[in-house]
This record gives C-alpha cells, sequence and structure tokens, in this order.
C-alpha cells in the first residue's frame, strides 16, 4: 500500500507538470470561456455560484480526508504549513460562490450567461490533482520539520571552517531524524565523519572491513599504469590483486597492473558483474577514484574528538590481505578500537577476502540484519520506519534489476 501511495503521488506530481507546457501553448490560441471571458457556445452550463462550489471543493473536502493518514499529520508545523492554503481555498469554496450570487440575483436572470458544465469539470480535475499533491506532501511526504525550528529548507552551507563559517550555520538543508549507515572499505570513512559530526542522527553503523591504506605513489603514475589497458581489463585485474590473501607488492621496474594472473578472476564475480563495474568508469576513467579517497586521506577536517557513539558493527574478512600488514589483525582484534568506538561489535568471516560482501553476501547481510535487529529491540527505530518513501529508487537500479535481486534471493 505504501509503494502504491508513493507511485500515486510521484506520478500525479509529474502529470501536473506535464500539464503546464501544453496549457500554456492552449490559452496562446484559444480564449476559453473562463471569468470576464464567458460566452455561450460551450455546450451545457450550469449557474456560476454553483459551477465555482464544485469546482473549489476538493481544496476543502480532499484535505480533511488525506490528512489523517499522513505521518506529520499531529505535527504543528504541518497544520501552520497547511492553514493558508485551506484558508484561501475556503474563501474560493464558500465566500465567493456567495459573493456571485447575491451579485446576480439583483441582475436579470434572463440574461446571465451559466457556466460550461465542460470547464466546470476540468476545474474539479486539476484542483483535485493539485490538492492531493499539496495535502500528501504536507501532511506526509516533507521530511525537514525537524530541521532547526525552519518549516523552508535553506540551501545547504559549507561546513568548512577554512572559509570562516561558524558552527551555528551549519544547518542542513533536508532533516533527516535518524539513519543507519553501512560502508565498505573507503565508505567506512564516510560512515564514521557522519556518525561523528551528527552523532544525534545516526542509529547504527556496520562498517565492511575500513581498514584503509592510501595510495603512495604520486599523482599521475597510476593513471599511466591503468592508461595502458581497456577499462574492463583494470576492473578485472583490479579484484584478482585485491581477492589474495598475499599484499601485492611490485618491483622498482614493474607497475601493480604487471601482477595480475589474468586467469584468476574470482568464481564469485561473473562476467556480467565485470561489464557492470566496467560501465561505470567507461566516460570518467579512473582519476577522481584515486583522488577521492586515496590521495584525500591527509586533509584536515578540523574533528578534534573522533569517536563514534553510535553502535557499530565491524565486518572482516579473515583472508583480506590487508590483514597481513604488519600489526593491522592485531590491532584490528585489539581493544584499542573501542577508545574510538566504544560499542563495537567485531567479526571475522573464515572465508572472506577484501569484497567479503561480494564473495559471502549471505553471510554479510544476516550479520547486518541480525544486528539491526538486536538495536531495534534495544529501542532504536527500525530502518524500515526510516525509510523516505517520496525518494525514488535510484536511476542506475530499473525494475529488472529488482527482479533479478527477488529472484536470486528466493532461490
Amino acid at each position: 500500500m505504501a509503494l502504491l501511495d508513493q507511485s500515486f503521488f510521484h506520478y500525479s506530481l509529474l502529470a501536473y507538470y506535464l500539464l503546464g507546457p501544453p496549457t500554456f501553448i492552449a490559452l496562446r490560441f484559444f480564449q476559453f470561456p473562463y471569468g470576464k471571458h464567458n460566452r455561450l457556445g460551450w455546450g451545457p452550463t450550469i449557474p456560476p455560484p454553483l459551477a465555482w462550489f464544485i469546482m473549489e471543493s476538493p481544496s476543502i473536502l480532499l484535505p480533511l480526508i488525506l490528512f489523517p493518514f499522513g505521518q506529520h499529520f499531529t505535527n504543528p508545523k504541518a497544520l501552520l504549513l497547511m492553514s493558508p492554503y485551506l484558508l484561501h481555498y475556503f474563501h474560493r469554496t464558500f465566500i465567493y460562490p456567495l459573493r456571485i450570487y447575491q451579485s446576480t440575483s439583483h441582475q436579470n436572470t434572463k440574461t446571465t450567461i451559466g457556466f460550461p458544465l465542460i470547464l466546470t469539470f476540468n476545474g474539479f480535475l486539476t484542483q483535485a490533482l493539485n490538492t492531493c499533491i499539496q495535502a500528501r506532501w504536507v501532511s506526509h511526504y516533507k521530511s525537514d520539520y525537524d530541521s532547526d525550528g525552519e518549516i523552508i529548507p535553506r540551501e545547504v552551507p559549507s561546513i568548512d571552517k577554512r572559509r570562516g563559517r561558524k558552527d551555528d550555520e551549519k544547518k542542513p538543508s533536508i532533516a533527516v531524524i535518524q539513519v543507519f549507515l553501512i560502508g565498505k572499505d573507503f565508505g567506512s570513512i564516510t560512515a564514521y565523519l557522519v556518525a561523528v559530526v551528527h552523532p544525534e542522527r545516526v542509529s547504527f553503523i556496520s562498517c565492511v572491513f575500513d581498514t584503509c591504506l592510501s595510495d603512495p605513489r604520486e599523482p599521475g603514475r597510476a593513471e599511466a599504469d591503468f592508461g595502458r589497458l581497456d577499462v574492463k581489463t583494470v576492473v578485472r585485474n583490479v579484484y584478482i590483486l585485491f581477492s589474495g590473501t598475499e599484499p601485492p607488492t611490485a618491483r622498482d621496474d614493474q607497475e601493480i597492473m604487471d601482477l595480475v594472473d589474468p586467469s584468476t578472476l574470482p568464481p564469485w564475480f561473473s562476467e556480467e558483474d565485470l561489464a557492470a563495474y566496467a560501465s561505470l568508469y567507461e566516460k570518467s576513467g579512473f582519476r577522481f577514484a584515486l583522488q577521492v579517497p586515496y590521495r584525500s586521506l591527509g586533509i584536515d577536517c578540523g574533528i578534534t574528538n573522533p569517536k563514534v557513539t553510535a553502535p557499530t558493527l565491524l565486518i572482516n574478512g579473515q583472508k583480506d590481505y590487508l590483514l597481513k600488514f604488519a600489526g593491522m589483525e592485531d590491532y584490528t582484534r585489539s581493544e584499542q578500537l573501542k577508545h574510538f568506538v566504544p560499542d563495537l561489535d567485531i567479526v571475522f568471516l573464515d572465508e572472506g577476502n577484501h569484497f567479503v560482501h561480494e564473495n559471502l553476501p549471505k553471510q554479510v547481510n544476516e550479520l547486518i540484519i541480525t544486528f539491526l535487529t538486536k538495536h531495534s529491540a534495544e529501542g532504536y527505530p527500525v530502518i524500515m520506519d526510516l525509510i523516505d518513501l517520496y525518494t525514488s529508487s535510484p536511476p542506475s537500479f530499473s525494475e529488472e534489476d529488482l527482479a533479478v535481486y527477488v529472484v536470486s534471493e528466493s532461490g
């Protein structure tokens, strides 16, 4: 039902936008019998006061029907935001038709032109569509009522202290009450930064091996190494190299791409996966992927207390080559991490490698779901309650993709 409502809202909004251009063009060529242009020749008519009441009535009736079903029904800000709309259309639905009636009652009713029924019907449908959009957005899909007391979102200001912006100016444009973050590898850095900067908005974190190494080579060297090969080969080589149990180390006369045995593509990484991943870099290349995050790790974010207070799950692959670096596994298994992440659970999967979420997806999913269920039972919000139904799925994730995942999981 929620998905149906979301789709209806989405397509209603789209339809309203699409109606704009043809309406504008039509009004440039046709003079419709509306207001002072009212005239005969447009079919059956009804009294103007009745026509106005019928056309504007959805503006009063639909909010009364739809508003109680919204998640913000009892929010004073939602009611305040909707009040001007209701007051305006209360006047147009009841007061203005009465004024028309009083005006026409003093005229010769035999010479009064009725309002075309076809335009009355058109106005009713248009106003119903407009009201559905307004009422559902204000009562349900608008998500920033708790954004620092603001009803209307503002532009997102920079949080870079080097630009001289004060702490009290760092206000988010769109408020998210709480989130559950999942980060893989360098994505864990983003998850940790969000949890440190906005601890009140993060319910819990799940990171799939977050130990990272910066790229020690000078800018341009990796680009030149990758540039010798086509994009698909580079992606293949990366998966082959980093799925191993030993750190790939090149001699002085070698580049990293020279170390690859092309016949050892991991069995869990299909040619279809390879083609899909490679397509993401066909136009952009690898420069940005190397710059962020490899060559950006040294940037000072101005964080003086890098402690994560949210419950956190860290999933590691026991066969990840990164654990072979000196002291890495000992540090990961030690209590030192809990100095920065006190509420930390650490799990090692025996057969997991650097891409543990891809080579052991079911185990990783089960761990995350178990972790989520555990902390939801402790009073944290359930993840499904945090989803904004108005936000559509990513454009890169089609209905066909969804069907494939459903089939693969059910099988």
